[in-house]
């Protein structure tokens, strides 16, 4: 590799260097002003590759230039903009705009030092405001192979997020919404980022638009725990266990990312407009325990969200009064007022009439010889029914460490139901420490899966999903019973 270029020089009598901005196996990233427009800030990119051998250093001058017919082709405003290519002394250049801000693994080192990370809504916005990106790139054959925090800037002057270093990206002939299997299968170079690339493109190089959404997926829930991939995935068992790192974690999040992490492809969302859907339909949901930003895309559309009508609208014909909405109030106040008055004094005076026109007898003493009618006395109230309503304590079960416990105690007419997370083929296994408690285990849906059972359930779950476990008694309780439940979730053998 050569040395790097020196601040001060002028490339094609154009282009002046400021200062390397980073360094790679292909080469370096240089900051320069171009002088032809108005010493507007650039970025030029040198190909100067570190690796030996004739075939990967074809492969990767292919590389290089394919990512300028990349950049040329995209023309997004969140993409950088193709400037030129040029060859000076033996050494190949593309010159692309400029994206002032700073990288999501630099914004995610800063919070780490807080000892913080994203918040669930900033994750939100963010696959929001990215989806859009890999839509448009995707519709038009193309497949960026190495999205992470590293190749995502925060521009400054609008806080978007910008996809940067196409040196990795694919050109391919199936549409977008394709997971191109069987003739239609993408044979590519196994390039990528461990960690964050999909099995299926570092093992085989083969990849799909939703290969993509694999590395967005993980992305998002780096800014969320803070964690390296390595640290939250399993390979033993092949499975990302991240939940547990979320303090607050809506369950419909957890789905929609644990669905962009499949090691399949055909159990992945299929384009990046299927995952804009889900949430479009998730926002108006969401709480508000952590307000976004003013002005953000993700407040615009939790403001702005249709809210339920309350009653009817009436128009105001008369303009004199509809002109003076104050007075317009006080008026319904008081008609308001004075029809409810009147109604109270009309039942009031209907009462006092009725009073007084029932027959009135005239008390008389009875003898103490005179026979009376004889009292009924009230016999003791025997006892009843219970009519306390059945109650349902709904409880999100964590089985991202493999087993969990939970100790709880139960009465009549109580049901525990609790919620996990399964992948299709994981193994369940429910333990109880009673037999005066049955187990019943159903679907999203809450249809049961199963015949109910005492003191063990065990079975393959049939798909990715929501789970339900229930406990609940199985005979007439006159007392409260403490019970046990254990359950494990593992890889089936």
């Amino acid at each position: 590799m050569q040395p790097p270029l020196p601040p001060g020089i002028v490339l094609q009598k154009r282009y002046s260097l400021l200062k390397v901005l980073g360094e790679g196996g292909f080469g370096r990233t240089y900051l320069a002003r171009d002088q032809d427009c108005y010493d507007e800030l650039c970025v030029i990119k040198e190909y100067n590759p570190s690796i030996k051998g004739t075939y990967a250093l074809e492969k990767s001058k292919e590389l290089f230039v394919r990512e300028a017919q990349v950049l040329y082709k995209i023309e997004h405003p969140r993409v950088p903009k193709f400037r030129a290519t040029f060859e000076q002394g033996k050494r190949l250049f593309l010159v692309q705009d400029y994206v002032e801000g700073q990288t999501y693994r630099s914004l995610l080192d800063e919070r780490i030092r807080e000892n913080r990370a994203f918040t669930q809504l900033e994750v939100v916005e963010f696959l929001q405001q990215m989806l859009p990106v890999l839509a448009h790139i995707h519709g038009k054959g193309i497949i960026h192979r190495d999205i992470s925090p590293d190749n995502i800037i925060r521009r400054r002057s609008d806080r978007l997020p910008v996809l940067i270093d196409f040196g990795a990206v694919k050109e391919v002939t199936c549409l977008e919404g394709t997971t191109g299997l069987g003739s239609r299968t993408i044979q590519g170079t196994t390039v990528g980022k461990r960690g964050y690339s999909p099995p299926e493109q570092l093992r085989t190089g083969k990849i799909y638009p939703n290969s993509d959404l694999y590395a967005l997926a993980v992305t998002a829930i780096m800014l969320m725990t803070g964690k390296k991939p390595q640290e939250l995935f399993y390979e033993s068992v092949m499975t990302w266990r991240w939940h547990q790192w979320v303090p607050t974690l809506d369950l419909w999040l957890a789905q929609l990312l644990n669905k962009m992490l499949s090691r399949v492809p055909e159990n992945r969302y299929q384009s990046a407009k299927q995952v804009e859907q889900v949430l479009r339909s998730r926002v108006g949901l969401m709480g508000s325990a952590v307000r976004p930003p003013d002005g953000s895309v993700l407040y615009q559309q939790l403001r702005d969200r249709p809210r339920p009508q309350t009653g009817k609208a009436y128009k105001i014909k008369d303009s004199k009064v509809g002109d003076r909405p104050g007075f317009l109030r006080k008026v319904q106040t008081w008609m308001g007022q004075g029809i409810y008055a009147s109604i109270i004094l009309f039942i009031s005076l209907g009462t006092v009439v009725w009073f007084r026109s029932l027959p009135r007898q005239s008390a008389q003493p009875q003898s103490a010889s005179s026979e009376t009618t004889p009292r009924v006395s009230r016999l003791p109230a025997s006892p009843t029914t219970s009519t306390t309503k059945p109650i349902t304590y709904e409880i999100p079960l964590d089985l991202w460490s493999g087993q969990k416990s939970d100790r709880q105690t139960i009465k009549a007419r109580q049901t525990y139901r609790y919620r996990i997370y399964g992948e299709t083929g994981q193994l369940l296994n429910v333990l109880l420490d009673t037999e005066k408690v049955g187990i019943t285990v159903s679907g999203s849906d809450l249809q049961p899966i199963n015949n109910r059972a005492v003191l063990e359930w065990k079975g393959i779950l049939p798909a990715d999903g929501t789970y339900y476990i229930e406990i609940s008694p199985i005979q007439q309780m006159t007392e409260s019973e403490p019970f046990v439940l254990t359950v494990s979730l593992m890889a089936a053998e």
